[in-house]
């Protein structure tokens, strides 16, 4: 992917362990054109094999990355990172997480 001048190579490898589901969750996502060039890439570990822990990963990057829309600095990411542990208290209470 292109950013600026800029070729940036974005991959992942995940290893399952022992465990019986993949529970590790990444995201990117890039400013739209025509807006600052910047790239944020979010990554969440699971929990352990424990009950939900793929819904919670995959919640916690998609409220980070939806919160982080528009914002900069170092309190858009302290501000996306509590709504992202906000949205996965939610689903804990939604289910037998």
């Amino acid at each position: 992917m292109k950013l600026g001048s800029q070729t940036i190579d974005i991959g992942n490898d995940q290893s399952i362990g022992r465990r019986s589901e993949q529970q590790d969750y990444f995201g990117i996502s890039m400013t739209p054109e025509g807006e600052p060039e910047r790239i944020l890439l979010v990554v969440s570990d699971g929990m352990g094999g424990h009950t939900g822990g793929a819904n919670a990963s995959v919640a916690a990057v998609g409220v980070f990355v939806e919160a982080s829309q528009g914002q900069t600095g170092c309190e858009a990411l302290d501000s996306a990172a509590r709504a992202a542990n906000s949205g996965v208290l939610d689903i804990a209470g939604d289910t037998d997480m």
